[in-house]
């Protein structure tokens, strides 16, 4: 399906595969030091005036090496918008994801490590509470952002925002082995989820176009904060599951 666009996903897969890999050592001698750099070139390190037009807040809670690919792959997007990380890390007993964060030094990479764990619904309520951004992306920690992942999201929620009103905007989640885990949902009579394109390859064109869904999953999902706030955040009293279909 795919042609060449299908080769450099592949091609990520295997990047990230080799990051998960990692020996302690090498992320200390080889991981960081080149994640550095990279921030060193990129708008992440440099100070600005304003608040950034979207902050992507990443909840974490163990698999540090997780947390670190997913922060690498952010490091470079290739976008003009300006953004910030928000790393909330809910694993207070362990402490080598906090290790690794203070090693990373850029201004517009914010690291949080809660005294207790709260679970997701309150970490992610509290990560968006710190933003300053106009947008918010709640993004899972085990995922591996194509480079245009930011400046699609942010380009269709432009796009759409000048038509009509838009909540919420999500992307389509692929596995490692390029199918696809989900295209946005539907609900059936009953509420029960049905993910759109489970299965599918990942270049399939039933599921590569623009589309509205019932609701969108919180592993990669874009929102209005103001918007999110007003709402009250996740309903704290309900399952993850049940909150990002809520809050769509």
């Amino acid at each position: 399906f795919g042609g060449e666009d299908e080769f450099f996903l592949y091609s990520m897969v295997k990047e990230w595969d080799g990051f998960l890999a990692l020996s302690t050592e090498k992320v200390g001698d080889w991981l960081l030091p080149t994640m550095q750099r990279l921030i060193r070139a990129s708008h992440l390190s440099k100070p600005i005036d304003q608040a950034p037009k979207v902050s992507v807040l990443i909840p974490a809670h163990g698999n540090p090496l997780y947390t670190l690919s997913c922060i690498y792959a952010l490091i470079k997007q290739e976008t003009n918008v300006c953004f910030d990380l928000h790393i909330a890390d809910d694993n207070p007993d362990d402490p080598l994801l906090s290790g690794y964060m203070a090693r990373l030094e850029a201004p517009h990479i914010h690291y949080y490590m809660n005294r207790s764990n709260i679970g997701f619904t309150l970490n992610a309520n509290q990560a968006a509470a710190r933003a300053k951004s106009e947008l918010i992306i709640f993004l899972n920690n085990d995922t591996y952002c194509h480079p245009l992942w930011l400046d699609q999201l942010v380009t269709t929620y432009e796009y759409l925002i000048d038509k009509s009103p838009v909540g919420v905007i999500g992307s389509k989640v692929l596995h490692p082995n390029l199918l696809v885990q989900e295209s946005g949902c539907h609900l059936s009579q009953g509420g029960i989820p049905h993910p759109l394109g489970r299965g599918k390859h990942a270049f399939d064109p039933e599921f590569s176009y623009l589309k509205e869904v019932d609701f969108v999953s919180a592993c990669s999902m874009l929102v209005q904060r103001d918007l999110f706030q007003d709402l009250g955040g996740f309903d704290k009293s309900r399952r993850r599951s049940i909150n990002q279909r809520n809050e769509c």
